[in-house]
């Protein structure tokens, strides 16, 4: 068993009767010959971890079992949170080893159940934002989709994952983004009522649709159904950005981090709202903690680059980009690597005006891209003229105009001012 796998079957000791109804943890019952699911999973767990320090059964039975914050066990262990987290993995990856060879001699079971253990495979892929990962969280989620129709945990994993494909370029954005809604549209007629479903509903709106302002009450929906949402916290943050609200945006990635201190999604967000708030340099210490741990998170990685471009770390910009697989290396990717030679006085010149007026031929994002190119070579009515075109086709992640830090150097011009007014 993956790891998300298994820490969502040791917090069901949490929900009376859940563990009972859950045919991994009855499998290990039956197995184990236990009188319970509970005790033959408790068991499990503390043989499991009986070889480790102490503290490694301390954690997970507080933080998982218990649903104890993470830095409260980390103060009451006098352990850094980073220590806690790496143990809490270690041990978790253990247990659930151990559960996968316990009832590896049970019958094989159902559908129901196959399509269980691949969501949860596809959950810790998701959770990682690779594009390795976005692919095989895909390709996981789609096979449980199959496998069990009436599941909205497959469907709305399938849409997240093909979302975050178009999201980051790795993807045609408008296919991927339509490939999303269709299994997004299953989740909802099966249950439109969960937290993460409308949560992805609302990223549509506001990323895909540029609708703000459905989107800020898709998103409260969300929260209503769960004040924790990671998914709708993140929403909002990215919201309170597009309008410049640097601290409601960090007090929202702050919430997300309480409910979620080990989301690595969520910690790159709150690098992102530092950045967006001219924080680079705490900015950094937050994406060195997601890079460290997933050196091939994406939009930590995408969002690193900004970081040294504000330090003015050229070099190391231009190293780290170069380092961006072939596969990785998104229009906009190349745009902040010619936005960088800019800022050194190079004259690479960005994409040809002929092609920038061939919608059937350009890339998705090529405007923001032309625009962000010729922002770092000062040449602010060219940029500002791409932006407005940007704009004008209605071009994906609109809002990240009004605080992308490459554009800084032309926030001065009331033209600029107008395009914002324009996409609020």
């Amino acid at each position: 068993m993956d790891y998300l796998a298994t820490r969502n079957l040791l917090r069901k000791f949490r929900i009376p009767g859940a563990l009972d109804a859950d045919p991994i943890a009855d499998a290990l019952r039956r197995r184990l010959g236990a009188a319970s699911a509970a005790e033959a999973l408790l068991r499990t767990a503390e043989e499991t971890l009986r070889p480790f320090a102490p503290s490694y059964w301390a954690i997970v039975s507080r933080a998982d079992v218990g649903a104890e914050r993470l830095n409260q066990v980390s103060a009451d262990l006098y352990l850094s949170m980073r220590t806690v987290c790496r143990q809490r993995r270690l041990a978790i990856d253990a247990i659930g080893q151990r559960i996968e060879k316990e009832t590896a001699l049970e019958r094989r079971p159902p559908a129901s159940f196959d399509a269980i253990q691949l969501i949860g495979r596809g959950r810790n892929y998701l959770a990682r934002h690779s594009a390795s990962a976005l692919l095989e969280a895909e390709r996981l989620f789609g096979l449980a989709s199959h496998l069990e129709s009436r599941s909205v945990d497959a469907w709305i994993g399938l849409a997240a994952s093909r979302f975050d494909l178009g999201a980051y370029l790795l993807r045609d954005p408008w296919q991927a983004f339509r490939d999303s809604s269709r299994a997004l549209e299953c989740a909802e007629f099966l249950n439109g009522s969960q937290a993460p479903v409308r949560a992805l509903r609302a990223n549509v709106l506001q990323f895909a649709n540029s609708d703000s302002t459905a989107a800020a009450r898709t998103y409260a929906e969300a929260l209503e159904m769960d004040e924790d949402d990671a998914s709708a916290l993140q929403g909002v943050m990215w919201l309170k950005l597009g309008r410049r609200d640097f601290a409601s945006a960090l007090a929202h990635a702050e919430k997300g981090l309480v409910a979620h201190s080990d989301s690595l999604d969520l910690r790159t967000a709150y690098g992102i709202a530092l950045l967006a708030a001219g924080r680079a340099s705490e900015a950094k210490t937050w994406f060195d903690s997601v890079l460290e741990v997933e050196p091939d998170h994406f939009l930590a990685r995408h969002y690193y680059a900004h970081v040294l471009i504000g330090l003015r770390e050229y070099a190391a910009c231009l190293d780290h980009l170069a380092s961006f697989p072939a596969g990785e290396r998104s229009i906009v990717v190349e745009a902040i690597e010619q936005h960088v030679h800019g800022l050194l006085g190079s004259r690479v010149e960005p994409l040809d005006d002929d092609l920038l007026g061939n919608s059937e031929r350009r890339p998705a994002r090529a405007l923001y891209a032309r625009a962000v190119v010729l922002a770092g070579r000062g040449e602010t009515k060219r940029a500002l003229r791409a932006l407005r075109w940007a704009v004008a086709e209605r071009e994906p992640f609109l809002a990240t105009i009004a605080w992308c830090p490459l554009l800084e150097s032309l926030r001065h011009d009331p033209a600029f001012g107008k395009l914002l007014e324009e996409i609020r």
